[in-house]
């Protein structure tokens, strides 16, 4: 309803009544809304502005005075209420000299389509004394159903609180992981995961097939060097180390998708279905991408890797490589054949890997998401508090001086208006307010850190169980940048005197290009949740100040907050991935490639001014 009381007089004897009634009803329940025509600026349509006020009201009270129903606007809007089914509250006055009249007397004055209204309801007499006053407002706030507004924040908050700790939800029964909801959602990412070795399947039998299958392929491609020796040994190792994260990636991500912290955190940002959307757009074009940049790069693989060797190019030690090993032909030419079963699966691995840690991290941020929509709802509460708190006083404030002005020709209406017992009431009002708010702030205070403690707790189990791979990953990563510096430096200083063949060329895309495109999706992932996670915090201290919070409160709110840090973290906790961190790590990585390669095209440039 727009308005919670609409307030129906005679201004020629009962205004005064009327607007003591209004300033105590704002008094006991701060925040009320009150419609009252003294307070309405009408300008042109003055009966739509009262037919309007008393549609959306939700009680109408009727203040019964000596002639109330001779006045055409307050017999209309009576009228109003009955044809709405409004609640009808009747207050009489009991004071002769300020329109007081007997019931008997006016019964014979209302009319008789009206009647029912007035036999089928007891008038609460209004007493201008201030001990009978109080009992008078609460007669009044019973009969219209008014409730306090400070208890109702109270309660809405403390419920909240109590649904969000106690509400944890359980295990499905149908163990639908996130494998499956992404399979559900993109058809190119279940292709990348049947071939990466993260499909699950609800046959046992077939499902521990399958795994046995990639278990072994991933086994005998760590066995293997591979096709055609690099011209400098740190790339023959790299092309060999390759297959330990994959393997590692398959094997962590199978296990964590099946956990219960997994579960928890898909089941808490799919309650409501508001994300579902989100999740399946975000599958379907990441998913597209993801399968034609691994098509892309399995082809780059084994045109660098096996292509050679089956053209007869690899396995001439000395003639197409550096390294000069002792059965280099034999396994050059296993490996090449092995190469083209093993690499598919293999990059399929690190590509469903990363998409796994996009995915998760897009968990997160719907998490927080959430996180940030209760916030906004409970500081709306805790702002509308202060709103009405300071509202109320502002109308009481000016409701009594405005009943000073009025009755300024009448010592009696002084007295009744302004005596120790309203003093009383005003203090007890403000000390009942003071202890509501401590008691509603200590509500919401519990409440923000349980969700970001929720929310960072759940970030935190994520970490545990896949902290290690990501580690891994960009350890690999950064491997694979710095080896291809390095052999851009053995060109530069002439330590790699061979031709640079177009195999060559391919494995140098691969290692180049896929470390710093992996090394940009690790850090970029993480970093997403930490910096939203800490734009969340800001946005509290934001919404804090908007709610009319005292600054105390804004600081004692935010000193609980900044305690301990918030995001995505790894090596048990110590270390959490942020934009600076990222930026100074690839700032370093930028530096020595930039290096190497301006050696090299020095080196380059020097043989062609001597030719």
């Amino acid at each position: 309803h727009k308005y919670d009381v609409f307030l129906s007089h005679l201004q020629r004897n009962g205004q005064d009544a009327i607007i003591s009634m209004q300033m105590f009803l704002q008094r006991e329940r701060p925040g009320i809304k009150i419609f009252i025509d003294l307070d309405m600026d009408v300008e042109g349509d003055l009966t739509g502005t009262l037919q309007d006020g008393v549609k959306n009201c939700k009680t109408f009270i009727f203040f019964i005075t000596d002639g109330i129903l001779s006045s055409e606007w307050c017999a209309r809007e009576l009228r109003w209420a009955v044809e709405y089914k409004k609640k009808i509250v009747l207050v009489r006055e009991t004071d002769f000299r300020h329109g007081g009249v007997e019931m008997g007397m006016f019964f014979e004055q209302v009319p008789e389509d009206l009647m029912h209204v007035f036999k089928n309801t007891i008038a609460i007499p209004w007493y201008r004394q201030p001990a009978f006053r109080r009992v008078t407002i609460q007669l009044i706030l019973k009969a219209a159903d008014i409730v306090d507004v400070y208890e109702r924040n109270l309660k809405h908050v403390t419920r909240t609180t109590t649904e969000m700790l106690n509400a944890l939800p359980e295990i499905r029964s149908d163990h639908t992981t996130c494998f499956d909801v992404i399979a559900e959602h993109s058809w190119a990412m279940r292709a990348v995961f049947f071939l990466a070795g993260f499909s699950r399947f609800r046959n046992r039998t077939l499902d521990r097939l399958y795994a046995i299958i990639f278990n072994v392929a991933f086994g005998l491609a760590a066995s293997y060097d591979k096709s055609v020796p690099y011209h400098v040994i740190s790339t023959d190792m790299l092309s060999a180390y390759v297959h330990l994260p994959a393997w590692q990636s398959w094997f962590i991500w199978r296990r964590f998708v099946s956990s219960r912290e997994c579960d928890e955190l898909l089941t808490r940002v799919r309650v409501g279905g508001s994300a579902d959307k989100i999740i399946a757009k975000a599958c379907n074009v990441t998913g597209w991408f993801l399968l034609g940049l691994q098509v892309t790069m399995v082809l780059d693989v084994l045109c660098g890797f096996s292509l050679p060797g089956a053209l007869g190019r690899g396995g001439v030690p000395g003639a197409d490589s550096g390294n000069a090993y002792i059965g280099v032909r034999q396994f050059t030419h296993l490996h090449s054949q092995a190469m083209w079963l093993v690499v598919p699966p293999m990059i399929s691995a690190m590509f469903a890997s990363y998409a796994m840690f996009a995915f998760i991290a897009m968990l997160h941020l719907l998490d927080i998401l959430n996180v940030k929509q209760s916030l906004s709802e409970c500081l709306g509460i805790l702002g509308n508090f202060y709103e009405s708190a300071s509202a109320s006083d502002g109308v009481a404030a000016s409701a009594t001086m405005q009943t000073f002005c009025q009755s300024s020709g009448e010592a009696s209406d002084i007295e009744s208006t302004f005596d120790d017992s309203t003093i009383i009431d005003d203090m007890q009002a403000q000390l009942r307010q003071s202890a509501m708010e401590e008691k509603l702030f200590k509500t919401v205070c519990e409440l923000f850190v349980s969700l970001f403690k929720g929310a960072q707790h759940r970030i935190d189990s994520t970490c545990k169980a896949v902290g290690g791979l990501w580690v891994h990953l960009v350890f690999f990563s950064t491997c694979q940048v710095l080896a291809v510096s390095n052999s851009f430096g053995g060109h530069a200083d002439g330590t790699v005197t061979l031709q640079y063949t177009w195999w060559w060329r391919c494995q140098d895309i691969f290692h180049l290009g896929g470390g710093i495109m992996l090394l940009a999706a690790a850090m970029g992932v993480f970093c997403a949740v930490t910096s939203y996670f800490q734009l969340v915090r800001t946005h509290t201290w934001r919404l804090l100040m908007e709610a009319g919070c005292p600054l105390t409160r804004q600081v004692s709110v935010m000193g609980l907050l900044t305690a301990r840090p918030f995001g995505m973290h790894v090596l048990f906790g110590t270390v959490y991935i942020d934009v600076p961190k990222a930026a100074g790590f690839f700032f370093v990585i930028s530096m020595v490639v930039l290096n190497n390669c301006m050696g090299l095209f020095n080196a380059l440039t020097a043989m062609v001014g001597d030719d």
